[in-house]
């Protein structure tokens, strides 16, 4: 129950962004074998967060909310009277002793066994097809009410009505999991809708208290503090990383109070449906129907339970039973997500490096250059000498370690095109911190003619295009400058290497050359105004970053 609603306050909290605001994962995988384990890892961890979820935070808390916390006592006899002998101490007096049952909920182990014994292996998933119902049901439903969802107002009328509507399922819910098993199909167990107007106002008080506990509190704080910061959110004028924590701290905290009002809200619904369970239904945990005296037999008349009753007749035992089931429930799961978490990091590292990009929330996982080795097949489809020498230099980058903030692969496994990333380090003037992505692409006569190199990260710098085309000498092709600025020796030649032209770039780069420019205005900048140049560097360096 804790996660789960959890994660619908942050559903509803995600929504309200647009969806350019959105934070992203950009993944980058390597090997086949080991996405396929992480996906696996992954899936597992889903199944295991919910699986628990459902026995711990949802069946195992039913059960606490209903069971007696005084069942029947048990008489142990000590000495048998048909061989009670004169004289005898022990046959002065039989030996009774009484001793009261601790509840099977006390423990969620004891729970488990107790519902393995009587239901079978499957029993932790009991209720598990009418819990998919309602859950496919309320997706239906609520798309079929016009209410606006961008609407806070709007949001709860929604709730509200499904939850009237949808008011028999949940009760057919707590039914098949208080009960012992039934030879009865699972929508059987729904009760007829003649009995809808005895759960409606029990429904209706569960999400009422629930969600506006969560809406109550967004109207506080805004009345109190604003919120600024889902405004500024919601109409994308703000993308700094503070504002982003600001809105997610307002977020968890209106979440976190309507998960504490929702414990109370949820209790009164699951006893007031449980005082509804039919007579020929056997409970699976002592069980006191009447509550104390509040609900009559149906041969007398019967009844349902009040949300008064509902409420003062659930004992401080109860409450406690119920509160550790959750809490315990919620301690599983972050241990069990933890684990996981760890298990994910370490195959991540064992084939990524993990760069953390300083945008808020988004996480870029890109490979090292040892994850870009060109596969055996590739080399073999490189049936020109041009392919073939280009496999090998990109395997010799791949594998060199002394080349730092580089990283290349190829595109569509062409080797003539290669995807390369400039990880520009602080040491380089104005550039540096930049995550710049650059095309290589090499002409058939390679290594005889150069490569023609693109950026395709906006970048601000004198000798690159406004499209992103690199100008320098060594990616000119071999011949003499009819305009005299540049040597046949500055110029390519086939001892160059894609390694020695992204060095070369990165050198250029905190030394431009503004006598023959590609950009005329950097150039201008260069020479004339350093603060306004500087300004246009550092904001490419910030695009590249994802902040702008």
């Amino acid at each position: 129950m804790t996660v789960s609603h959890l994660v619908r306050r942050g559903a509803e909290a995600i929504s309200t962004l647009k969806n350019g605001d959105v934070p992203t994962l950009e993944l980058e995988f390597g090997p086949s074998w080991l996405v396929a384990l992480l996906v696996i890892t992954i899936i597992a961890l889903g199944f295991a967060l919910f699986s628990i979820e459902y026995t711990y935070g949802l069946l195992v808390p039913a059960l606490a909310a209903v069971e007696d916390s005084n069942p029947e006592f048990y008489v142990r006899v000590e000495a048998d009277p048909a061989n009670k002998q004169p004289g005898d101490p022990a046959g002065q007096e039989m030996e009774v002793e009484t001793a009261p049952l601790r509840p099977i909920t006390s423990k969620l182990r004891t729970t488990v066994r107790h519902l393995r014994a009587r239901a079978g292996r499957l029993s932790r998933f009991r209720g598990f097809s009418m819990f998919v119902t309602c859950g496919v049901a309320e997706s239906f439903l609520t798309s079929l009410i016009p209410f606006s969802s961008e609407s806070v107002f709007g949001k709860f009328i929604v709730k509200m009505i499904t939850a009237v509507l949808l008011a028999n399922l949940q009760v057919a819910w707590v039914h098949i999991v208080i009960s012992e098993p039934s030879p009865k199909r699972f929508y059987k167990r729904i009760p007829s809708f003649r009995n809808m107007r005895k759960i409606v106002p029990a429904a209706a008080f569960e999400h009422l208290l629930t969600y506006g506990a969560y809406y109550t509190t967004l109207f506080v704080i805004k009345l109190v503090h604003g919120l600024k910061e889902l405004d500024f959110i919601s109409v994308g004028d703000s993308k700094s990383p503070d504002v982003y924590r600001a809105a997610a701290n307002i977020f968890a905290f209106a979440g976190f109070v309507s998960w504490l009002a929702s414990i109370p809200a949820r209790v009164i619904f699951i006893r007031v449906a449980a005082s509804m369970l039919p007579e020929e239904d056997e409970a699976i945990v002592p069980f006191d129907r009447s509550f104390g005296g509040k609900v009559l037999p149906d041969i007398v008349g019967g009844g349902v339970l009040s949300i008064k009753d509902a409420w003062k007749s659930f004992d401080r035992d109860g409450w406690k039973r119920y509160t550790m089931a959750i809490c315990k429930a919620m301690a599983i799961q972050v241990a069990v997500a933890v684990f996981f978490s760890f298990v994910i990091f370490a195959e991540i590292l064992g084939r990524y490096s993990v760069c953390l990009v300083r945008f808020p929330f988004v996480l870029a996982i890109r490979r090292p250059p040892s994850a870009y080795r060109t596969p055996p097949p590739l080399i073999a489809m490189a049936t020109t000498a041009a392919g073939r020498m280009l496999a090998r230099q990109l395997q010799q980058m791949q594998s060199d370690k002394d080349i730092p903030g580089i990283s290349c692969g190829l595109v569509d496994n062409n080797v003539f095109e290669w995807e390369v990333m400039l990880m520009i380090s602080d040491d380089v003037k104005l550039y540096g911190g930049g995550f710049f992505r650059a095309r290589l692409s090499f002409p058939p006569e390679y290594p005889h003619m150069p490569p023609k190199m693109k950026f395709e990260s906006p970048l601000f710098h004198p000798n690159i295009y406004p499209n992103g085309e690199v100008c320098i000498s060594i990616l000119h092709p071999p011949e003499e400058d009819k305009y005299g600025y540049e040597s046949a020796a500055e110029r390519w030649s086939p001892v160059q290497t894609p390694e020695t032209i992204l060095l070369s770039v990165i050198s250029m780069l905190s030394s431009p050359n503004d006598e023959s420019p590609a950009n005329v205005e950097a150039a201008r900048l260069w020479r004339e105004d350093s603060k306004e140049f500087k300004k246009r560097v550092r904001q490419c360096v910030r695009e590249s970053l994802g902040e702008e």
